[in-house]
């Protein structure tokens, strides 16, 4: 799993994992096709 984003100084984020999957901030993210991302 790659988790990646911005966050800005000073911000809270907070991931949790229940029965439904994976929330950031009370959200379900975006699934992202491997190949989209660029991994250094």
């Amino acid at each position: 799993m790659v988790l990646a984003g911005d966050v800005r100084d000073g911000s809270t984020v907070k991931i949790s994992a229940g029965t439904h999957g994976l929330t950031f901030n009370g959200k379900k993210p975006e699934i992202a096709d491997k190949d989209e991302l660029e991994l250094a």
